[in-house]
């Protein structure tokens, strides 16, 4: 648990740092338009795997079904993954963004590289494999290096310098994931049914629902703040909330991933998965405190940096904190909802909480400011904890 902590934070240092440079170093056109190429990127990656890892996963941890069985599954989910990624490539080449204009080529080429390591990465936590998956990701981060070089060295870089870069970085660490995966499934490339392929959309569609109203919570706060005016507020929040993403990022890598495959295997042990899941909200909820004491003894250090005010950004790291301690908490139930396949009721729990953000956000808005939209997003995830909670219970 310990080492593949240490690869993620390590990775997230590299990501954090590179955010830091890029902002002093970029043009302000250039760091707007990677800032659009990355969180298209993000997205269609997203949408590419559809969340099939998740059936797929509980398959291969059913000590029921036989290893013939999970072959065919694994066919399966890898012409799934064909099919959706085509559909997401021609989605992401019609749409001709004008932050795309001169890359286009180049950024349909990275959502491919990266949609393969993220699956690699997501199959390898699925069989127990969490320091292989810490390390892809570490080493997919390693093309921020020559940026940080270039940063401290020459004083500039250019955007086509950086999507060369992390193309050629991509597609390598591409390749290397693929040959670690190579000795542990055995595929099929054979003909396939259509129908299968529906068949497999159909059973996690659901599952999909859910996840995009988790993206879409995670997010609408920054999308609703974009449209505002009060940038200097909205810049801190928005710094603020990247620093809680990596304390979140952390506890998942550190201490979710370790315990998925336990959760999934256990599933039909209650007492044994009770007590999976007490440890994964103990080592979270410890992970979380500890992370933030960090966070907030270096905080000094950033507020003075990017010359932030002091007063507001203490307030919305304290506020947002108690937010992160609500979403770990919660954690516990979810991942027993999740284990007991109860994938309509987590979707429409997930559905609510984004619905009751969306209500709340404007209103909270207009009564405190940006203090509003923390408001809003405490309020959901103390509905969203108590809510599984009871599910729990009945």
């Amino acid at each position: 648990m310990l080492v593949s902590m240490s690869l993620r934070i390590a990775a997230l240092g590299m990501r954090f740092i590179f955010l830091l440079l890029a902002a002093k170093t970029l043009s302000a056109e250039e760091y707007t338009r990677l800032g659009g190429i990355n969180s298209l990127v993000m997205i269609s990656i997203y949408f590419a795997g559809f969340d099939l890892y998740i059936n797929l996963s509980r398959r291969l941890n059913d000590r029921t079904i036989s290893s013939h069985e999970n072959s065919s599954f694994i066919t399966n989910y890898c012409y799934s993954l064909l099919a959706c990624s085509s559909i997401v490539l021609a989605v992401v080449y019609f749409l001709d963004m004008p932050f795309m204009a001169g890359y286009t080529a180049y950024i349909l080429l990275i959502i491919v590289f990266e949609a393969i390591i993220s699956e690699c990465m997501r199959l390898l936590v699925a069989t127990g494999k969490y320091i292989a998956s810490n390390l892809i990701f570490l080493l997919k981060t390693c093309w921020i290096i020559p940026f940080v070089y270039m940063s401290l060295a020459k004083g500039n870089y250019t955007l086509e310098y950086c999507i060369n870069i992390w193309l050629f970085w991509v597609f390598n660490v591409s390749l290397l994931s693929l040959i670690i995966l190579k000795d542990r499934f055995y595929i099929k490339f054979v003909s396939v049914k259509m129908l299968d392929i529906l068949l497999e959309f159909k059973s996690t569609f659901v599952i999909f629902i859910s996840s995009l109203s988790f993206l879409a919570i995670n997010n609408v706060d920054k999308i609703y703040l974009a449209t505002k005016d009060e940038h200097g507020l909205i810049r801190e929040y928005f710094f603020i909330s990247s620093l809680i993403s990596v304390a979140i990022t952390v506890i998942y890598s550190g201490v979710i991933n370790p315990l998925y495959k336990k959760v999934l295997y256990y599933r039909n042990d209650d007492i044994k998965l009770q007590r999976i899941l007490t440890d994964l909200q103990k080592y979270s909820l410890v992970t979380a405190f500890v992370v933030a004491f960090l966070v907030w003894m270096s905080f000094d250090f950033f507020v003075n940096y990017l010359g932030f005010s002091s007063e507001s950004s203490r307030k919305y790291l304290l506020l947002m904190s108690l937010n992160m301690i609500l979403v770990v908490t919660s954690l516990k139930y979810h991942y027993y909802l999740f284990a007991k396949g109860l994938d309509k009721l987590i979707a429409m729990l997930s559905i609510s909480t984004l619905l009751i953000v969306c209500t709340l956000m404007p209103f909270l808005y207009s009564l405190f400011s940006v203090d509003g939209v923390i408001y809003a997003l405490l309020i959901s995830s103390a509905f969203t904890l108590v809510s599984k909670w009871i599910f729990t219970k009945i």
